[in-house]
């Protein structure tokens, strides 16, 4: 997560259901903010999305947690909201060249 600036989360076992649920947890804690978390495999999770809309219907998560998450197929889709999260929550800028010596 160090270097990261978005998660995708494709069909795994226990470490990427771990990896998971410790982003989301990171982002319900503010320890790191404005991080995107697309899932790609809404057949693969979909008992995974129904739990998480049982912990809301217990109140036991906010309602507002499932914003946390983009569950898709669709690889556009993704990467629109890839795109739409980093243009609202990040600024990109030009990185000036150190090496004006060589022509640059």
């Amino acid at each position: 997560l160090k270097y990261s600036y978005v998660f995708v989360v494709m069909p795994g076992g226990f470490g990427t259901l771990d990896e998971l649920f410790e982003t989301v947890t990171l982002i319900q804690t503010a320890i790191i903010h404005d991080f995107p978390i697309v899932v790609i495999g809404r057949d693969y999770f979909g008992p995974i999305m129904n739990m998480i809309f049982e912990m809301i219907h217990a109140n036991t998560i906010s309602a507002e947690d499932i914003k946390l998450l983009k569950f898709t197929d669709d690889i556009d889709d993704a990467l629109q909201h890839i795109t739409n999260y980093i243009s609202e929550n990040y600024r990109v800028r030009e990185k000036k060249s150190p090496l004006k010596w060589l022509g640059e």
